[in-house]
């Protein structure tokens, strides 16, 4: 009996994650061919077709190409859970790598040297995204998990990186018409995606128990978005489609569709 209930638990437990996409290779892939030729970026609304953003009232002074199109963002950042790998934080023995291939005009202008030699190519020890991406499965899996990617401008994407949800205040708009707010380590998304935020926090925590633990006062905020932003049919649709190639569905969406 014990047997049996440990058996449906972790079947129940697999169901939850992500088991169709390898890794985030592949779920760029299926993006761009089957999710997202066209449509509107996740922040801001800007509209897109094949990666080049149409027409936007975004603006920022940086990145001025990168402001052009579209580029795959993850709404939970990898910095936020990739901590939970050991292999992020202290590598791995697999994770090693040659440190460079000296050319033969920089081993002509070294005189040969057998020491410079050894010494580039001696086995370097690398850690963080590169060795969990090499070693660790589960992380390959919630990196390409499909349900925390979204369409984003590409000068939003280079600038979200490890920041975590919170209220932010500011007088001047940072990027024109878009109303997201990025400072220091905090975001503050547009109103009509807080509640997208927050339940794609919520699948990440209850999918991948132990990688990600939203703090008491974390929680209370993106539940009051969730309840300020009810789950829309775009919501509803994107999760259907997510499920269908995924192999696993977002509840906190899920549940609320018809």
């Amino acid at each position: 009996m014990l047997k049996a209930i440990t058996i449906f638990f972790i079947v129940q437990f697999a169901w939850a994650q992500n088991l169709g996409v390898v890794d985030i290779g592949q779920a760029k892939d299926l993006l761009n061919d089957s999710f997202g030729k066209m449509g509107n970026t996740f922040f801001c609304r800007c509209p897109y077709k094949r990666k080049r953003i149409r027409k936007c009232d975004f603006t920022f002074d940086y990145y001025p190409r990168r402001q052009k199109r579209i580029e795959w963002s993850h709404v939970v950042s990898p910095k936020v859970f990739g901590p939970k790998f050991i292999s992020w934080n202290e590598g791995h023995p697999k994770c090693v790598r040659v440190a460079d291939f000296p050319s033969r005009s920089r081993m002509r202008s070294m005189n040969y040297s057998r020491s410079y030699y050894e010494n580039l190519l001696e086995k370097k020890p690398f850690k963080g995204i590169e060795c969990a991406r090499k070693v660790d499965e589960l992380f390959r899996r919630m990196e390409g998990d499909l349900y925390n990617i979204v369409p984003a401008i590409g000068a939003v994407n280079a600038i979200k990186k490890g920041q975590v949800p919170a209220e932010v205040h500011t007088f001047v708009p940072q990027f024109g018409s878009c109303d997201l707010k990025i400072i220091g380590n905090h975001f503050d998304p547009p109103n009509y995606v807080k509640g997208d935020v927050a339940r794609i926090y919520f699948y990440m925590e209850s999918a991948y128990p132990g990688k990600i633990q939203l703090p008491p006062n974390t929680k209370k905020l993106l539940e009051r978005w969730s309840r300020l932003d009810p789950v829309s049919k775009e919501e509803c649709m994107r999760a259907q489609k997510i499920s269908k190639r995924q192999g696993n569905i977002n509840p906190f969406v899920q549940k609320k569709c018809h």
